[in-house]
C-alpha cells in the first residue's frame, strides 16, 4: 500500500514538473479562463523533496520489516519442518520398537513351543526307557520261569525213569 502510494505521489510530482513547461503555454489559452495558479517557491519544493525523502525512507523500512517477517516465516517453517521431520523418526522408532517387541515375543513362544517339545520327547524318552525296563523284567522273568519248568521238567523225566 505505502509503494503504491509513493508510486502515485512520484508520478504526480513528475507530472506537476513536466506540466510547468507546457503550463506557460496553456496559460496564454486559459489565463482568461482560470485564475492563476501558485508556482512552488524554493522552501515547498525542499519541503516536497523532504517529503518524498521521508517517504522513500519509510518505504525501505518498510521492505526491511517485510524482509525480516519473511526471514522469521522461513526461520518458523524450517522449525515446522523440523519438528515433522523429529516426530516422523519417532513414529519410525516407535514402529521399530514394536516391530522388535513383536519378534522377541515370537522368538519367546518358539522358545517356550521348543521347550515343550524337549519335555514332550523327555517324557517319551523316560516312558519307552520304562517299558524297556519293563519288557527286560518280563523276560527275565520268562527265562527264570523257562528255568523252573525245565527243572521240573528234568525232575519229572527222572522220576519216571527211576
Amino acid at each position: 500500500m505505502k509503494l503504491i502510494i509513493f508510486i502515485l505521489f512520484t508520478t504526480f510530482f513528475l507530472l506537476n514538473c513536466s506540466g510547468e513547461k507546457t503550463k506557460k503555454s496553456d496559460t496564454l489559452v486559459t489565463e482568461k479562463l482560470e485564475p492563476k495558479q501558485k508556482v512552488p517557491s524554493a522552501e515547498e519544493k525542499r519541503a516536497e523533496s523532504l517529503k518524498a525523502k521521508n517517504i522513500a525512507d519509510a518505504k525501505k523500512a518498510a521492505d526491511l520489516k517485510a524482509k525480516k517477517i519473511a526471514d522469521a516465516k522461513k526461520a518458523s517453517d524450517l522449525k515446522a519442518k523440523k519438528i515433522a521431520d523429529t516426530k516422523k523418526a519417532a513414529d519410525l522408532k516407535a514402529k521399530k520398537i514394536a516391530d522388535a517387541k513383536k519378534a522377541a515375543e515370537l522368538k519367546e513362544k518358539r522358545i517356550a513351543d521348543a521347550e515343550i517339545a524337549a519335555i514332550e520327547e523327555e517324557k517319551k524318552r523316560v516312558a519307552e526307557e520304562e517299558a524297556l525296563r519293563i519288557a527286560d523284567q518280563l523276560l527275565k522273568e520268562a527265562e527264570a520261569a523257562k528255568k523252573l519248568a525245565e527243572q521240573d521238567l528234568s525232575r519229572e523225566e527222572g522220576e519216571t525213569i527211576n
